[in-house]
């Protein structure tokens, strides 16, 4: 194995379908330019197994104090192997959120979509990298060239880091759960109309008693909590992907009156449901915008 220096490398096991990067090749950061940032990509599950047995290493601690940290997905786990994300929130995809909080006490996790806590960025993946880039261009260069760039991209919504990770019910419960994805399933069919605890229970046969000890015992929730979470969820969808009046939210999505859709969708994300579309209506009005394809 090569002995460490003040270089970043990255080392193979023997047996791993690539061969080790020779000596000469290695990247020093101390030859390159100055940085905005160094971001780590996503392992394959076979370079996750070898970086959790210990056969991915990175140095130059130095370095790396000097120039803001990223992760997309997996790639979190080189930095969190490295200690370089202790005491930073972070996040990563969902499939590896539970095995990173039993490996890294030290990591503030969590199943944001994004997050940026000082100079370390880290993602879920999937296509949320988009949403990174686009909230760190806006940050640098403003919102007339994250909206361009957005358009170029086809992208309908960017979504910010109070957006999660939708992690199906399955995943977080296991299979062997079927009547507590009968009850969910329930629930997300029953949006417009909520169904009372006692409708559900007698649509699937369980009593109340029985549907409120499996929330509690695999949500750490109530019953009546999760459903509120769901038809907000689904709120915000609508929010934010159509021109629905929120009037017409309101009623789509269960709620007695537009004030009580506002007060629980503020204590759910922290603003009405009116600053948030005005937040994310185009930020571009009055200004002339250049031809498609051309930055400013």
């Amino acid at each position: 194995m090569p002995e460490p220096s003040d270089k970043l490398w990255w080392y193979r096991s023997a047996d791993a379908p690539a061969p080790l990067i020779p000596r000469d090749r290695w990247w020093s950061p101390r030859r390159e330019h100055r940085l905005d940032a160094l971001a780590c990509l996503a392992l394959s599950a076979l370079c996750f197994s070898q970086a959790r047995s210990e056969t991915l290493f990175l140095t130059g601690w130095d370095f790396y104090s000097r120039v803001p940290l990223g992760a997309l997905c997996t790639g979190g786990y080189a930095l969190a192997k490295a200690g370089l994300l202790d005491k930073y929130r972070a996040t990563i995809h969902w499939e590896n959120l539970s095995a990173l909080r039993e490996e890294f006490p030290r990591i503030r996790l969590s199943d944001q979509l994004f997050t940026i806590d000082h100079d370390r960025f880290t993602c879920s993946g999937g296509v949320a990298p988009l949403d990174l880039m686009l909230h760190l261009v806006e940050s640098k260069l403003g919102a007339q060239v994250s909206q361009l760039i957005s358009e170029q991209f086809i992208v309908e919504r960017v979504r910010n880091d109070r957006d999660r990770q939708y992690v199906p019910l399955r995943a977080q419960i296991g299979v062997s759960h079927e009547s507590l994805i009968k009850v969910a399933q329930l629930m997300e069919e029953n949006i417009e109309r909520p169904l009372s605890l006692d409708e559900i229970a007698s649509a699937t046969g369980l009593s109340r008693r029985q549907i409120e000890r499996l929330f509690k015992r695999h949500l750490n929730c109530v019953p009546k909590r999760y459903y509120l979470q769901l038809r907000l969820r689904r709120a915000r969808e609508l929010l934010l992907q159509t021109s629905m009046p929120i009037i017409d939210i309101t009623t789509a999505c269960g709620f007695q009156s537009p004030p009580h859709f506002s007060r629980c969708y503020r204590a759910q994300f922290g603003c009405p449901p009116s600053s948030e579309r005005l937040a994310r209506q185009p930020k571009l009005a009055g200004q002339v915008q250049p031809p498609v394809g051309q930055l400013p």
